[in-house]
């Protein structure tokens, strides 16, 4: 069985129809990639996933429980978390604060949770007294993931975490989700650098204006004409 099993999804904003039928699975312990242009419908899926937005019609089925409707608070409890596009960290928060913020829904002490989020971002654990909002971009995005991770969800889903991001960084935070996944936590990426999301997915499902329109292993995709042209920069 998957762990996150999308059916015939449909979200619309007002007349606008954002998400047209689609229908995909992520499977236990697989790192799965969305890509597209902007527009494409991305961000849309994650937050009707996340239940910030409420889907017009279609079922989202996580760890054998139907979830659409549900609270984004209960939804985080069940052990699906989204680090969101632009991070959303707690600016005015050190970053000790912000971890025990990603440790919310949880009951009795977490002390050792911060402590292995220290051992996979030692810069954190320079920084952890500092205000968040002084951090640079990738060391917040460092943050979200972990703050995020403090929760020990079963599906991480993150929303261009690359974003605005300088290449050496990029190639951080992409082996960091490597790490992450290779520990266990299922992921679902939404990445607009395709060539670097690929290269790490065991599957990847490419949008277009609502729809999945190709789908293949990460490698299947990488060398798939289609997406060499419109997402790789040509041959």
């Amino acid at each position: 069985m998957a762990l996150l099993e999308i059916r015939d999804l449909v979200v619309s904003y007002g007349a606008i129809k954002a998400v047209k039928g689609i229908s995909f699975d992520v499977d236990r312990g697989e790192l799965v990639t969305l890509i597209g242009a902007n527009g494409a419908g991305k961000s849309t899926i994650m937050k009707s996933v996340s239940g910030i937005v409420r889907p017009q019609s279609g079922t989202i089925t996580f760890d054998g429980k139907p979830i659409q409707g549900q609270s984004s608070h209960r939804i985080v409890q069940m052990g699906l978390c989204q680090v969101p596009e632009g991070r959303q960290i707690f600016p005015k928060m050190s970053i000790q604060e912000n971890l025990d913020m990603g440790a919310y829904t949880r009951t009795g002490a977490y002390s050792q949770d911060i402590e292995e989020m220290y051992d996979m971002f030692p810069v954190l654990r320079e920084r952890r007294r500092q205000m968040a909002g002084t951090l640079s971009g990738g060391e917040q995005q460092m943050l979200a993931v972990a703050r995020a991770m403090m929760a020990h969800p079963k599906l991480l889903m993150l929303d261009e975490p690359s974003l605005g991001l300088a290449p050496l960084i990029v190639q951080d935070i992409f082996g960091m989700l490597k790490r992450i996944r290779a520990a266990g936590t299922t992921i679902l990426l939404v990445e607009q650098n395709a060539r670097m999301a690929l290269g790490i997915s065991d599957r990847a499902y490419v949008m277009e204006t609502g729809r999945i329109v190709l789908t293949g292993t990460g490698n299947e995709l990488l060398h798939n004409d289609r997406v060499i042209e419109f997402f790789l920069g040509g041959k």
